[in-house]
């Protein structure tokens, strides 16, 4: 079974995938519904697995502990640019770098 899920179709389009929205630019990955939904769908995993620990599976955080990322009111910038560089990076301590 765990073969499968590291060889089998599935994972082969999902690899597909991977591979194409790495290479595609954020206007291209908007731009094409399918890359939007499979980028969607990676995304909530993620989301699910790094994030909602801390934020909350809704991203409404935790006052006082773990900021709203559900508002417009963001701490270290909203751009795609500076929210890259928050998730990647980090900050001081309070959010640890998912880069690697």
């Amino acid at each position: 079974m765990l073969r499968d899920l590291q060889e089998g179709k599935a994972a082969l389009l999902s690899k597909e995938y991977m591979d194409k929205v790495a290479e595609a630019s954020y206007a291209d990955i908007l731009a094409d519904a399918e890359m939007m939904a499979f980028t969607r769908s990676v995304a909530n995993g993620l989301f699910g697995d790094n994030c909602a620990p801390c934020h909350g599976a809704g991203g409404a955080g935790v006052m006082g502990l773990f900021p709203n990322l559900a508002d417009d009111d963001w701490l270290w910038g909203g751009s795609v640019q500076e929210i890259e560089d928050s998730i990647a990076n980090g900050h001081l301590g309070f959010m640890p770098a998912f880069g690697e």
